[in-house]
């Protein structure tokens, strides 16, 4: 017999990492309303929680809720200066 037919299955931690990435994957996709982003930003403002408790919570990421903080603080920036 020659090695490839012998070794046709991947090792047993390959298979857990690529389920691993089809789970982060899936996260990714997640979309969110403007509404539900909204309130993610806002308590994280307001909470004491940590950021990456938040994050695990509405499972996102790190970045993204920064972004989102960031993109929702600018608007408020504009629209002061607009009234």
């Amino acid at each position: 017999m020659d090695r490839v037919t012998l070794r046709s299955k991947p090792p047993f931690r390959l298979i857990e990492r690529t389920k691993q990435k089809r789970e982060c994957i899936k996260m990714k996709q997640r979309r969110c309303t403007v509404e539900e982003k909204m309130a993610i930003v806002l308590e994280g403002i307001k909470d004491s929680k940590s950021i990456a408790e938040l994050c695990r919570q509405h499972k996102i990421s790190q970045t993204l809720n920064y972004s989102l903080r960031d993109k929702f603080l600018e608007c408020g920036k504009l629209a002061s200066i607009n009234e």
